[in-house]
């Protein structure tokens, strides 16, 4: 699950080799301009890697069961029969059908995303959405929880 491995990542990369900073979102508020989106982008890497990695086997799976079945059609098979070479085949016939159902496997994981930013950010002590999604549903405010369940249906339709 994501929670063990952002709690991985902390220990080993943010503890025991101080590579990256473990919780908030800034060191400090009186930074430049640059220097505030350097130490906010070195802020977000773990959480981006726990995010990352949380849901990129499944997808390399749906992408090599998709390959497969794509060279297994006719039209990869007459294209060999043609003499184009290896990579012809894959530029021109296997990466334009594979697009498209990769894009909407990863449209359809938005939802996933957002759901589980709850728990990363309150792992990585972020002030984000889903920290402010949870914060409303212990309070019962509705209207905000109504506000981001919309961005988040907003953003899987489109």
């Amino acid at each position: 699950p994501s929670f063990y491995l952002a709690l991985l990542l902390m220990i080993f990369l943010g503890v025991w080799f101080s590579l990256f900073p473990i919780s908030g979102l800034h060191s400090s508020n009186d930074l430049k301009s640059y220097d505030y989106f350097f130490d906010t982008a070195w802020h977000l890497v773990l959480p981006i890697c726990v995010i990352v990695f949380g849901g990129i086997g499944s997808l390399v799976l749906y992408i090599r069961s998709l390959c497969i079945e794509i060279l297994k059609s006719e039209y990869v098979f007459f294209a060999k029969a043609r003499g184009l070479s290896k990579k012809q085949i894959l530029r021109y016939y296997i990466l334009p059908n594979l697009y498209p159902p990769t894009v909407t496997i990863l449209g359809l994981s938005l939802p996933s995303v957002i759901g589980g930013s709850v728990i990363l950010e309150s792992i990585f002590s972020i002030d984000g959405m889903g920290l402010l999604f949870f914060q409303a549903a212990l309070s019962h405010d509705y209207p905000v929880i109504m506000g981001i369940l919309i961005i988040g249906s907003f953003l899987t339709f489109l």
